[in-house]
This record gives C-alpha cells, structure tokens and sequence, in this order.
C-alpha cells in the first residue's frame, strides 16, 4: 500500500499465494492503517505458529525423508520422494530450506534456499549444501542442520510443510607422519580422537 498525494492509501500490489506479515484494514474512528494479522495467525516464532505449520503434513502428498549419514567436510544431501495420496496425476512447486539450529531446536540461520517444480508426482527431490554453504554454521556442529520443504500442489492448491534433521559425524582424520620421524621417535599413534 502506498499513501497518494491526497493522503489516502492505496493498494499496489497483490500475491494471492503469499502468506504476508501484515493484513492491514481501518481502524474504527481513524484514518490510518490498523494491523489485524494477530487476530488470524499466531506470531512468527511462536510454537503455536509451528504447530500450525506441522498440521500441513497431512494431505493429498506425502514426503519420505532420505538423508545419508554425512560426515563434517562432505556434501549435506537430502532426498525427499514425494507421492500422491489420491492416486491422481500432481505437480508441486515450492522451496528447500537448509538451516542451522540452536541445541533446543530453535532456528538460528539460514544456509541455503531453493526453488523447485516437479511437474509429475510422484517424483524424488534433491537438494545439495556444499562445506562452504553450512562452514560458518560449523561451531555448533553438534547441533542440528534442519532440512525443510514448503510444498504447493498446483492441482488443488493445497498447501505442505514438511521437514527433517541431521547431525553431522565427526571428519575423518588423517595424520601422515614421514618414515625418517618414524624412525627416530619411539611413539605410535591411533586413530582415536579426544
């Protein structure tokens, strides 16, 4: 919304399938913008917001998680299969989430988005975050990554949310200690790590 000349708000913009942080009406003796969104949608952050988001699970697809066993310095892959619960022809489209999480499970950054199309359900998708795209998030590294998928069925207009963690292992360590040290020095070594 924009204020014209004359100081009247006017709409400017519409996205019918974006949910908006605002919904904004007039308020009873007033001229100015009244934000109504709480009346209708639990905060942003707010558990009752997630358990919300979690009831989208249930619907005409579903999502079967694959996630490898990755160890820190490897490719973080997740697979999602996604089916049909009607039996019918679908296609979705949506966004990947990949982010970092506190030890409580809470949200703490963002590593990677991306935007997907499948055109023929049932399908797999893919996404790949690189060492470089999770490294700054390595300081927690005991702590979770959380894979996440927003899903709109193009069919029905049904909306999904589904999502999945994964702890990275600890990297394989290699020391290589040159033959002339190894002569010299009466130690050996093991491959444990304290």
């Amino acid at each position: 919304m924009e204020k014209n000349e004359k100081g009247v708000y006017k709409l400017t913009n519409v996205d019918a399938n974006a949910v908006g942080l605002k919904l904004l009406t007039k308020k009873p003796g007033a001229y100015e913008p009244w934000n109504i969104i709480d009346q209708y949608k639990h905060p942003e952050g707010d558990i009752r917001n997630r358990a919300s988001l979690l009831s989208l699970e249930e619907g005409d697809c579903t999502f079967r998680w694959i996630l490898e066993k990755t160890k820190v310095g490897e490719d973080l892959v997740a697979l999602v299969e996604v089916n049909t619960t009607s039996g019918e022809d679908r296609s979705i489209k949506g966004k990947f989430v990949c982010l970092s999480t506190n030890y409580r499970g809470n949200k703490k950054g963002i590593l990677k988005t991306e935007d997907f199309t499948a055109r023929k359900v049932p399908c797999t998708l893919r996404i790949l975050v690189s060492p470089q795209e999770y490294g700054n998030a390595l300081s927690d590294s005991s702590y979770p990554f959380q894979f996440e998928i927003f899903a709109q069925v193009d069919q029905s207009s049904q909306n999904h949310f589904s999502f999945k963690q994964i702890v990275l292992g600890s990297p394989d360590i290699q020391i290589l200690i040159p033959d002339e040290i190894k002569k010299k020095c009466r130690c050996y070594c093991t491959n444990s790590i304290y």
